[in-house]
């Protein structure tokens, strides 16, 4: 059931801009119109668990879902920015080629000339549709935050895989964030292959 101030969109967001460790990962989601759309908001208000479940619900629906991701590599090199951006663009075109290919009704109903809703205050440049970006977008409308979900989920089980490999830094609690317990690890024990270098890694060690 959708909610009768819903307009069909594709919403992208971004998880992992700010993190110390990892990739940063972007999700371009058409939300299905058959789901509610008010079950959708950001998923920095959700537990793990409710965004597991979103989630599922989300890749078990009709809903079109594109990821785009930069490792850390192209993190350092190009800049957090520019990798948000690029991401994004890969989200989107993805999203594109997957709608491109689909004959449901759904799709035929409402997927011509969609908008393309951003989270943030800029459009990634070269972008494919009409895009609009929207401050507190994952808050505002339910396609962005259904990609914030996906994006978080994403790169969430990539970090816990991550732990596996470096466990001293505790990626499977922290997601590569700066925790109190994440900066005193990288005080010990230096950055592991996966942080990344361009970023201060040790000046939060002052606010503990």
């Amino acid at each position: 059931m959708t909610s009768p101030d819903y307009l069909p969109c594709i919403g992208v967001d971004e998880a992992g801009r700010g993190a110390l460790a990892g990739p940063v990962v972007a999700a371009a989601v058409w939300l299905d119109p058959d789901l509610d759309s008010r079950l959708f908001c950001d998923s920095k208000t959700l537990s793990s668990a409710r965004r597991d479940e979103l989630y599922s619900v989300l890749i078990n629906s009709r809903s079109r879902i594109g990821i785009g991701s930069h490792s850390h590599v192209t993190v350092d090199r190009v800049n957090i920015l520019t990798a948000t951006m690029s991401a994004m663009n890969h989200a989107v075109c993805r999203i594109d080629a997957i709608c491109a290919s689909d004959k449901t009704d759904h799709w035929l109903k409402f997927g011509h000339d969609l908008a393309v809703i951003i989270d943030g205050n800029r459009v990634p440049q070269r972008l494919k549709g009409r895009a609009t970006a929207l401050v507190k977008g994952d808050r505002l409308h339910p396609s962005i935050s259904a990609a914030s979900i996906v994006a978080k989920v994403v790169r969430d089980r990539i970090m816990v895989a991550m732990s596996t490999l470096w466990p001293n830094y505790e990626f499977d609690v922290n997601k590569g964030y700066g925790t109190q317990r994440h900066y005193r690890a990288l005080s010990l024990r230096g950055p592991s292959p996966v942080h990344r270098r361009t970023f201060n890694l040790t000046i939060q060690d002052r606010l503990f």
